[in-house]
């Protein structure tokens, strides 16, 4: 987890540091991505930055083709580990496997 840990907020500070906004927000959803290994709310800061970040690079006009197309990815990627996780011999994090743990998300959405 150290490294892990390192790799993660390297990839925030870049994305700070960089003068480039569509990058920042790609190196954001990077950070995000990794820190799902320790906690899954983290999971969604992928798919909102990578889509940020075609917002910033196709412009206001015409970003819908390209945001419409990776929500496509996004959806065909979530039916395959769906219909194949069990298939794959992989180690995953325990707490991602646990579907006896609260889902945080939802016990936030429910507070608000």
């Amino acid at each position: 987890m150290p490294a892990a840990k390192r790799a993660i907020l390297d990839a925030h500070a870049v994305a700070k540091e960089i003068n480039d906004s569509v990058y920042g927000a790609l190196c954001h959803a990077i950070g995000h991505a990794g820190a799902t290994v320790h906690v899954e709310t983290h999971a969604l800061g992928l798919p909102f930055y990578e889509l940020t970040s075609l917002v910033l690079k196709f412009g206001k006009d015409e970003y819908q083709k390209q945001v419409h197309e990776k929500i496509i990815c996004y959806c065909e990627c979530l039916i395959y580990w769906q219909e194949n996780i069990e298939k794959l011999d992989l180690e995953w994090a325990g707490f991602l496997m646990d579907d006896s743990r609260p889902n945080k998300e939802k016990m936030l959405r429910k507070k608000t």
